[in-house]
C-alpha cells in the first residue's frame, strides 16, 4: 500500500504543471494567519498528543497490533538497508559520533559495573 502511494506521490511531483500547482496551494495555505495558526503544534496540543499515544501503548492489544506493525516493516530489505545507511552515514560524521559516544559513556556512569 505505501509502495502504490509513493508511486502515485512521485508521478504527481514528476509533472512540472501539478508541481506548480500543489507548492501555490501549500504556500497560499501557509500564508493565510488562520490555517497557519490552526497548524501550529501548541504545547497545549502537544500535551494532548502525548496524552493519546500514552493512552494507545498503555493498552495491551494495540500495543502488540503496533509493535506487529514496526517489525513487519523492518523485515523487508530495503528497508533495513536504508536504515543502515542512514546509521552508517550518521557514525561518519566525527562530531555527531562524538556527541553519541558521549550520551552513551554518560548513560554508562550510573550504572553498576557489568550492568548493559
Amino acid at each position: 500500500m505505501n509502495e502504490k502511494r509513493s508511486a502515485a506521490a512521485k508521478r504527481r511531483w514528476s509533472d512540472p504543471e501539478q508541481r506548480e500547482r500543489m507548492s501555490a496551494t501549500a504556500k497560499a495555505g501557509w500564508a493565510d494567519p488562520e490555517r497557519r495558526e490552526k497548524a501550529r503544534i501548541t504545547p497545549q496540543k502537544r500535551a494532548q498528543l502525548s496524552a493519546s499515544l500514552k493512552e494507545r501503548w498503555a493498552d495491551p492489544v494495540e500495543r502488540q497490533e503496533l509493535m506487529s506493525r514496526i517489525k513487519a516493516s523492518r523485515v523487508d530489505p530495503a528497508v533495513r538497508a536504508k536504515i543502515s545507511a542512514a546509521a552508517r552515514a550518521k557514525w561518519a560524521n566525527p562530531d555527531t559520533r562524538q556527541k553519541m559516544i558521549a550520551a552513551m559513556r554518560a548513560g554508562r556512569k550510573g550504572r553498576a559495573p557489568g550492568q548493559t
